[in-house]
């Protein structure tokens, strides 16, 4: 059940985040937790938390008409919860955590709350790019600038979405803020002198996702299949929709060596993903995926889609890349990136080292908290 959070600390500047936590665990989830345990221990924050994990709807229930009718349910429970937090304590940041879309609504509701007691508002969009009912519905972009229009900043997770909602859009007052990643809590997991990589008889490539067709769990399966002898396992880690069940029954059948865990606790996915040798995250669309970060931080090298931030965090256009990136629903193209590794062993140990340089250099929570905070204290300062 979710609940209302408060953890005290002894400053002024209060700050009341919006924002999911696990189960199930997403990259939202995942950035909650991360920022919530930065700022429990930070003396100059007062932090506020109202948790907006699904209470009335299951997570592997996508319908519309579901989504719609328990989104009802569930605006109203937030905004209850947060309209009592800014009612009694005087809130200098609001903070909310969004996929965009249709939670746009319950964005303006909560972003209107929170003038109306001249609190400052973020609003924080963890996607890579539009959602797809924006897409189909263009009339949606007017909450979405109304939303932009009535909050203090608009926070992204890289340059792409950025541009997009600029564009496309007209929206201003964006600032781009890509997730951090907390190094400490990886290294106990580090495989020693890569040993994971190194395998004569092929790679063991990682999934980790929900099990549902637009993580590209389809494509995943079909180019590792077509990757044979290059590929000698392939394991699936994550909570698998209704719709998915009956096929990944089938598949197991097919191709006893595709194993499907199902969800695991964090430390035994870790586990999972550093025994691999690859990390395959064909997904449709995302944000900017943890599990990209915590298989880099591992020294795993990544391959996935052109979705979101995910060529910026893999620095696909530098020199030193972390991992190779290929078009959506191609399985050519990542069966032609799995035989690239599998068969130049200096490649896939220098993708392994560029992830770990880059993930201390612009990942570590350390730095991104950082900068989340000066931006909660800019817009303090502004009241």
């Amino acid at each position: 059940m979710a609940s209302t959070e408060i953890y005290m600390s002894k400053t002024r500047l209060k700050v009341l985040i919006v924002s999911p936590t696990a189960p199930p665990a997403g990259g939202m989830e995942t950035w909650t937790d991360l920022i919530l345990k930065s700022a429990r221990t930070d003396n100059e924050i007062e932090l506020f938390h109202v948790d907006t994990r699904l209470v009335f709807r299951k997570n592997t229930s996508n319908s519309l008409g579901a989504r719609l009718f328990f989104g009802f349910f569930e605006t109203a429970r937030i905004s209850a919860q947060t309209l009592k937090i800014l009612l009694v304590n005087r809130i200098d940041v609001l903070h909310i955590s969004s996929v965009a879309g249709m939670a746009v609504f319950k964005d303006i509701i909560l972003v209107s709350l929170a003038r109306l007691r001249g609190t400052r508002t973020i609003v924080h969009y963890h996607v890579g790019r539009i959602p797809d009912e924006i897409r189909k519905w263009p009339i949606l972009k007017i909450p979405i600038r109304l939303c932009n229009r009535i909050s203090n900043k608009t926070v992204v997770l890289g340059e792409i979405i950025k541009k997009e909602l600029e564009n496309s859009f007209c929206l201003r007052k964006i600032i781009v803020l890509p997730n951090g990643i907390r190094l400490q809590a990886i290294e106990p997991f580090h495989p020693q002198t890569g040993s994971n990589l190194v395998n004569h008889l092929g790679l063991i490539v990682g999934f980790v996702g929900k099990v549902h067709i637009e993580k590209g769990i389809i494509e995943a399966v079909q180019s590792c299949r077509a990757a044979l002898p290059f590929v000698i396992k392939l394991d699936v880690i994550g909570i698998v929709f209704d719709s998915m069940k009956q096929w990944t029954e089938q598949v197991v059948k097919e191709s006893p060596w595709i194993e499907f865990h199902g969800q695991l606790s964090h430390e035994d996915t870790l586990k999972k993903i550093a025994g691999c040798s690859i990390l395959l995250l064909p997904s449709y669309t995302e944000g900017l995926p943890y599990v990209i970060l915590e298989a880099m931080s591992l020294g795993v090298p990544v391959i996935a889609t052109k979705v979101g931030a995910v060529e910026e965090v893999l620095g696909i256009k530098t020199h030193n890349p972390a991992g190779i990136c290929v078009p959506i629903k191609n399985v050519d193209s990542i069966v032609a990136a799995i035989k690239i590794l599998a068969t130049n062993q200096s490649e896939l140990t220098g993708m392994s080292a560029n992830g770990l340089k880059r993930v201390k250099e612009t990942y570590a929570i350390e730095k991104i908290y950082k900068r989340i905070k000066i931006l909660w204290g800019s817009l303090e300062t502004q009241n």
